[in-house]
């Protein structure tokens, strides 16, 4: 009870405008918390009560936050971001302003990395906010009110690697992906007033505006902007492409959309609604399982199906499993239901399914894959022991080229050649091993205690 009492100990939203993320770090959970005495400060815990700790007091006037939180419209927004050793965060001082700070989990580890904005501006600016991890580094963006510092900046936890990388990024960064040494991301274009997706590779030359869209119901140039949504695993690297759901200006409303970096190569997967005009599928919480790609996505406006898509048309299909009587699902439950994530295990994906409109939620899983889970393209499985693994995970001869993907196909590890890896740095969960043996490409899946 970090706060004793009826105070709330962990600051999760500020009048259920903004959500402020949680981030871990060398088996650590970090997050913004206030016991009550020491305002809002940053907090850090190891799942157990001793374990939870401020790191900490940054503001160190009684009581005071380190996020303003007086009025929303000075609260910086998704302020939390995890690299590999440290944790970026948005604070303030009492002397600074909102400015970046970064920390290795210790007090004395943590400090200001650059006075950004000077402390001499008379308008107050929201400070770092909209934190995107790339390269091991940290993007963000500043809204300041004076263009020398508005835009897109990057930070590798030195006041000399802070730097800013553009400003034609503006505003909302509303989701993003670090895929084939790149960084997608949502954003506005100041210099044709449109909201799109960008491309940047971490300095300002590398930053491309590549197509005009849309997410959260906007048209792409109109004066509405997209709605922060954090790092929601919306965008999806699957098949040496990024998938994610947007809307353009046509008559489509939010679909499924796929990129592979180019502005010719940016185009709707498939209208799943193509009978009904602007009526938005709005795909959510996508996710690789198997050889194919999973979301969840309206087809009538009453429903959340669950859908499968191989990245082509005919192969995006809805999947058929108990769910009757939808039009008589409340839109209460219908809201409930789009939340609903989708969780694969091992050879399984659960997800939470309503059956009928008078019985209770419950929890489901398709079996897709009894024999075992196959990508396209690879040959044979790789033999693996132990498994379930701890420590070191072994193969049967050495491999080349090795990679390890989460189940949702994010990069975790490459290696040139190894005979085993350490897994003992692994959260615990199910892994995707892909590596060539003898001349030909093999997969094997583990499971990390």
């Amino acid at each position: 009870d970090i706060n004793p009492g009826p105070g709330d100990g962990i600051l999760v939203s500020y009048n259920y405008t903004y959500d402020f993320m949680m981030v871990v770090m060398n088996n650590e959970l970090y997050f913004y918390g206030d016991d009550g005495v020491n305002g809002i400060e940053l907090w850090k815990s190891d799942g157990t009560a001793a374990g939870t700790q401020m790191v900490k007091d940054v503001n160190i006037t009684s009581g005071k936050d380190i996020l303003d939180v007086v009025t929303s419209s000075q609260t910086p927004i998704a302020t939390l971001a995890a690299t590999s050793n440290r944790v970026f965060f948005s604070a303030n001082d009492g002397g600074n302003g909102p400015e970046l700070w970064v920390t290795d989990g210790t007090a004395a580890g943590t400090q200001l990395v650059q006075d950004i904005v000077p402390n001499t501006v008379t308008i107050p600016p929201r400070g770092p906010e909209h934190f995107a991890v790339f390269d091991n580094k940290v993007v963000f963006h500043i809204d300041d009110h004076l263009a020398s510092y508005h835009g897109l900046w990057i930070s590798d936890g030195t006041s000399a690697g802070t730097q800013q990388i553009s400003t034609g990024v503006t505003t909302l960064i509303t989701d993003y992906l670090e895929f084939n040494g790149k960084l997608y991301l949502y954003g506005y274009n100041k210099n044709n007033s449109q909201q799109g997706l960008f491309i940047a590779d971490g300095t300002g030359a590398g930053t491309q505006f590549i197509k005009a869209l849309a997410v959260g119901g906007h048209f792409p140039g109109s004066s509405s902007q997209s709605p922060w949504q954090g790092n929601t695993g919306v965008m999806v690297a699957y098949n040496n492409k990024v998938y994610f759901p947007a809307q353009d200006a046509g008559s489509n409303g939010e679909e499924l959309w796929v990129s592979d970096g180019t502005a010719a190569g940016t185009k709707m997967v498939k209208d799943l609604t193509p009978y009904l005009a602007h009526h938005s599928s709005s795909p959510k919480h996508l996710v690789v399982f198997g050889d194919k790609l999973y979301m969840r996505a309206t087809d009538t406006g009453y429903a959340s199906m669950i859908w499968q898509t191989d990245g082509t048309t005919a192969g995006t299909k809805q999947i058929t499993y108990p769910l009757t009587n939808v039009s008589k699902i409340s839109y209460t439950d219908w809201l409930r239901l789009r939340l609903s994530t989708l969780a694969p295990v091992g050879d399984k994906l659960y997800f939470w399914n309503l059956y009928n409109s008078t019985e209770s939620f419950s929890l489901y899983t398709l079996n897709m894959f009894p024999d075992g889970i196959k990508h396209a393209g690879i040959n044979g499985k790789l033999e693996l022991s132990p498994n379930p693994v701890n420590d070191y995970l072994y193969f049967s001869k050495e491999l080349k080229n090795i990679s390890l993907y989460t189940m949702n196909g994010s990069l975790v590890d490459k290696k040139g050649q190894a005979t085993r890896i350490e897994t003992a740095q692994l959260l615990p969960g199910t892994y995707i091993i892909q590596a060539d043996e003898d001349g030909s490409q093999k997969q094997g899946v583990f499971i990390k205690q």
